[in-house]
């Protein structure tokens, strides 16, 4: 594959831009956008909102784009990608004089990168970023000469600017790269319209709507009454670590002891301070795509590479033969997520060994995310990384979490169970962090994990019937398809030919228009790394889903007036 490396601040993204984009698009298999991170310099935009720029607006008109951020030598940055050119925009004589030395350069640190010079064309020629920001701080239009899309977004900017921006807070680099949760941006625009007085039907939050079950609760209780309410050990009281590895080993043979269990604040939490314990800047971090949406912000925020394996061929089934192709000799990391946030897949558990001896023979150490762990359907088969043969456990940390399982998400209870060096520094970063999960919430998931077990099936149940209405009436609908869940609460169909019929670029365009003018709260399948599909959450009443399903109908009906 011929691939070049097109670099530059884009802040902001220009028609000059997109210009050298698409004839460098002619030229390579792939360009990749690469945005230079510049902390000592303040931006017009953060570099998280530049890459989401430049992904919405320029991949659906060239798909063989990939859109990356860098820092320091470029050339460094171009034999990561394993680029054969960097592609370079000239609008001038100048221009030239300055490409020209950094050209042999680079030919000089590296003699396999080629730099290609694009020569502007002269309907932009005369536009860079800079002149840009001059002009429209002097009130000039700037139309023509960037995005519609730019100029929205510089608006919006003009009009959130208040005197108190004179004084600019010195954002970190780290802080740059890491952007809100695209789950939780969802769930605040939804409040929003809340107070506003709009009647919203919630199917984007991945929260069960049942209530966290009577025994749990009385546990809390009884704890508060005994005025358990101070510190815990950083790694969580001995009983609740205890609970964690007898489930484990009683329901899948393993031989796990609380020295390998640390007791965290949520899912979450133990997969990033796991990620933090492992990745050094540069390590690769291979990830199913689509995946969860803090699995890729994780690895930024430990500064390492995300890899992406992309699954879409195999209807978003992760195989060992797909973890093979993605492998390099910098692949330090592989997180699994079984059942899958979004997709809803369940890895066969032949096949998740495979996957995880392939990882453990190439030197690859692996999280099993097993949030959902229980939330599997028939005939699909409840499977744990704790049921691994032992030579392979010793590479596999378990991020489990009680928030999905026992419908105790505000609870922020989860766990990270493996191999005692790995989890000693899980520990560690705990320590000097969040210190402890909270000691009342620790007596609850006690009660959850040896108590009786009946809500869980239960509420199986009740997300089984959803479902089977659900994905048939979503298939129903002229532009969407969608496969059948095998665990989690999530559908996740293809609205390709729904955007193409109604007139939508891309996949949060079409959950922004289903949240502002009909009231229904999904997730763009864009946040998880898949253009073109929606992530509905079926963790809410079947009459909410059916008049959802009632008002996506609608929308069509409308866009086709």
């Amino acid at each position: 594959m011929r691939r070049a490396v097109y670099p530059g601040t884009f802040d902001p993204l220009t028609n000059g831009h997109l210009d050298i984009i698409s004839r460098a698009c002619s030229l390579f298999d792939e360009v990749v956008v690469a945005v230079l991170v510049n902390p000592g310099k303040k931006p017009l935009f953060p570099v998280k909102e530049r890459i989401a720029l430049i992904e919405e607006i320029v991949r659906p008109l060239h798909p063989a784009v990939r859109v990356e951020h860098f820092s320091g030598l470029l050339i460094d940055f171009a034999r990561d990608q394993e680029a054969s050119a960097i592609i370079r925009g000239v609008r001038s004589a100048r221009d030239y004089e300055y490409e020209l030395p950094m050209a042999l350069m680079n030919r000089r640190l590296s003699p396999n990168v080629e730099t290609v010079l694009l020569i502007a064309s002269p309907e932009t020629s005369f536009i860079s970023s800079s002149l840009i920001k001059e002009v429209d701080s002097l009130g000039g239009s700037i139309v023509g000469m960037v995005p519609d899309l730019v100029i929205s977004k510089m608006k919006e900017i003009k009009m959130s600017t208040t005197p108190l921006d004179n004084t600019t807070f010195p954002l970190s680099a780290r802080a740059q790269k890491t952007s809100l949760s695209s789950t939780a941006a969802v769930v605040m625009a939804a409040d929003k319209l809340r107070a506003q007085g709009v009647k919203v039907i919630d199917l984007g939050v991945g929260e069960p709507d049942f209530p966290t079950p009577e025994h749990i609760k009385l546990a809390a209780k009884e704890a508060l009454d005994q005025n358990f309410t101070k510190y815990t050990a950083a790694s969580g009281i001995m009983p609740l670590r205890q609970a964690i590895c007898d489930y484990h080993n009683q329901n899948f043979g393993s031989d796990y002891t609380p020295d390998q269990c640390c007791v965290v604040l949520g899912g979450k939490q133990g997969i990033f301070n796991a990620v933090l314990a492992l990745i050094n800047p540069g390590d690769e971090v291979l990830l199913e795509n689509p995946s969860w949406v803090s699995f890729p912000e994780i690895v930024h925020f430990a500064e390492g590479k995300n890899v992406l394996i992309d699954t879409e061929s195999t209807d978003f089934h992760l195989t060992a033969d797909l973890v093979r192709a993605a492998i390099t000799p910098k692949s330090k990391l592989l997180i699994i997520n079984s059942p899958s946030n979004p997709t809803g897949r369940v890895i066969d558990p032949v096949e998740f060994e495979k996957i995880v001896r392939l990882a453990v023979e190439n030197n690859i150490w692996v999280i099993s995310d097993e949030c959902y762990l229980q939330l599997v359907y028939p005939p699909n088969q409840v499977n744990s990384a704790a049921s691994l043969p032992p030579e392979l456990r010793s590479r596999v940390l378990i991020a489990g979490s009680l928030s999905k399982t026992y419908a105790m998400t505000g609870w922020r209870v989860g766990f990270t169970l493996g191999p005692k060096e790995w989890v000693t520094e899980v520990i560690k970063i705990q320590s000097q962090s969040a210190t402890h999960a909270a000691s009342i919430a620790q007596k609850a998931a006690i009660s959850a994990l040896t108590g009786s077990q009946q809500s869980v099936a239960d509420m199986l149940v009740e997300y089984k019937r959803r479902g089977e209405w659900l994905v048939p009436a979503l298939n129903e609908i002229p532009g969407i398809q969608c496969s059948m869940p095998e665990g989690a609460f999530y559908a996740f169909p293809n609205v390709k030919g729904l955007m193409k019929d109604c007139g939508f670029a891309t996949s949060k365009e079409l959950a922004d228009e289903l949240l502002h003018k009909y009231g229904i709260v999904l997730t763009a399948g864009s946040a998880f790394g898949a253009e073109g599909y929606l992530r509905i959450s079926y963790a809410n009443s079947l009459e909410a889903i059916q008049e959802a399903v009632s008002r996506i109908r609608q929308l069509i009906s409308d866009r086709s007036r």
